[in-house]
């Protein structure tokens, strides 16, 4: 796993270092939002178990360089909480199961602006690949049973996945989004995407049910020219 990381670390600083040399223009910034994630199960679940989304936040850092007109290159390294919600009934009770899938991930991403040098208000579009690096995997489930008399039990159990979760993820992300400059080197910035997750991260022996994360994500972030 460490080595892993290492090695990615190792080609962004190469990447960073390479595009630095053919930047016309650094730019620094920082983001935060949430994350609407869910996630695509196959076999898919039963009729009578209803899937949700589970509505995380995102927070991180980057890094924009103009490497030629209107056309930028942006890495970045974010922290994000996936995962989903599933209710469901049975005969007798029911249950409500919450997966948290945290990760510090690393998109990089091909952005295109749409610059008009008398306006400071820039729509972009954007889209790249990601890297992530699972930090916490855990359900809590929720079960209520129905007993005589119309009482009822619930209870609660939350259990660690971690060890059945794939340690790395690859994903796609395209989005659009806006900037707008407040001064010569500060820029503010909305943006949503949509995440495709492209790894099956269960590796569970007993459970074949293949899962793939996607999410909507809507953030806000400023940037400083350097």
């Amino acid at each position: 796993m460490l080595k892993k990381i290492f090695l990615t670390a190792l080609v962004l600083v190469t990447f960073s270092t390479l595009t630095n040399l053919y930047a016309q223009k650094i730019e620094l910034g920082f983001k935060g939002g949430v994350n609407i994630s869910n996630a695509t199960l196959d076999p898919a679940p039963p009729s009578e178990v209803t899937k949700k989304a589970r509505v995380g936040m995102i927070f991180g850092a980057l890094a924009e360089f103009n490497v030629a007109q209107s056309f930028y290159l942006q890495p970045e390294v974010e922290y994000i909480n996936k995962g989903l919600k599933m209710e469901g009934t049975y005969t007798g009770g029911s249950f409500t199961s919450v997966s948290r899938i945290d990760y510090l991930q690393i998109p990089v991403y091909a952005k295109f602006k749409f610059v008009n040098k008398k306006s400071p208000f820039m729509p972009y579009l954007f889209a790249g690949p990601v890297l992530g690096f699972n930090l916490k995997s855990e359900a809590e489930v929720t079960q209520t049973v129905l007993g005589s008399g119309g009482t009822s039990t619930t209870t609660t159990t939350t259990t660690d996945n971690k060890s059945e979760t794939e340690s790395i993820e690859f994903g796609l992300n395209f989005g659009l989004g806006a900037e707008l400059r407040v001064a010569p080197k500060v820029g503010i910035f909305i943006s949503g995407l949509y995440n495709l997750g492209l790894t099956n991260i269960n590796k569970s022996s007993t459970d074949t049910t293949k899962i793939k994360n996607n999410g909507i994500n809507i953030f806000a972030g400023v940037k400083f020219g350097i």
